[in-house]
C-alpha cells in the first residue's frame, strides 16, 4: 500500500500521517504488530476455553448464582464491617479463587447463558464481592 501510494503522491502513507497528524504518530508497522499481537493472545485465549472443564466452570456460576442474590447481598451489608467474613472467605471468592483469565472468561460466557445475566452487569454488586482483591470484607493478615 505504501508503494501505491507513494507511486501516486510522492509520499508514504506513513509520511504523509506523520506530516499531517495533530498528535505525534508511531510507526504503522509497529500498529500493526500490535494488532497482530493482540488477534493473536486473544485466538490463544479462545483454544484455551475450549480446553476447559465445562464441569467446573457450570459449578463455579451455580455457586456464585446461590450466594450473591440480593438477599445474601443485603445480609453481607447490614452487618457491621468488623464482622464481615474475611477477604477469600466467601463461598463465590473460594469458587474462583485460583481461576485463570481463561477460566474466568468461561465463567462469565456460562454464567450469561445459564442465567440469562450478565456476570458484570446485573448481579454486579454479587460479583464485587466475588473479585478477589476488590472485596467490600475485611482483609486480614494470614
Amino acid at each position: 500500500m505504501n508503494v501505491l501510494i507513494k507511486d501516486c503522491h510522492g509520499i508514504t502513507l506513513e509520511e504523509y500521517l506523520q506530516k499531517n497528524a495533530l498528535v505525534p504518530l508511531g510507526s504503522l508497522d509497529k500498529y500493526a504488530q500490535e494488532a497482530n499481537d493482540a488477534k493473536a493472545a486473544r485466538e490463544n485465549l479462545e483454544s484455551e476455553i475450549q480446553k476447559l472443564d465445562q464441569a467446573k466452570i457450570a459449578e463455579a456460576a451455580k455457586i456464585i448464582h446461590d450466594s450473591t442474590g440480593k438477599l445474601e447481598n443485603f445480609a453481607l451489608q447490614t452487618i457491621q464491617p468488623w464482622q464481615r467474613p474475611n477477604l477469600g472467605d466467601h463461598h463465590a471468592q473460594k469458587a474462583i479463587q485460583n481461576f485463570s483469565p481463561a477460566e474466568m472468561e468461561a465463567l462469565k460466557r456460562h454464567y450469561k447463558e445459564a442465567y440469562g445475566q450478565d456476570a458484570d452487569g446485573t448481579r454486579a454488586q454479587g460479583l464485587r464481592a466475588v473479585q478477589v482483591g476488590k472485596c467490600c470484607h475485611r482483609q486480614t493478615s494470614r
